[in-house]
């Protein structure tokens, strides 16, 4: 992610993180994940809200006999 030193804006750069191409005939997929907030930032709360993206609750559903 890119924060303008002086403008209330960001953008996400992704060449930022190393070499990448968006290669003809293969999907490029980008996801995002934002939290908007009113207020100061609670660190507890954006380290769980990370982790429930990060590592999503998985269910298994089970046939009755």
């Amino acid at each position: 992610m890119r924060i303008h030193p002086k403008e209330p804006f960001f953008c996400y750069a992704s060449p930022q993180t190393g070499e990448w191409e968006i290669a003809q005939g293969k999907p490029y997929v980008s996801q995002y994940h934002f939290i908007l907030a009113d207020g100061k930032p609670d660190k507890a709360i954006l380290n769980r809200l990370w982790q429930d993206y990060d590592q999503p609750v998985s269910v298994l559903l089970h046939k009755a006999n």
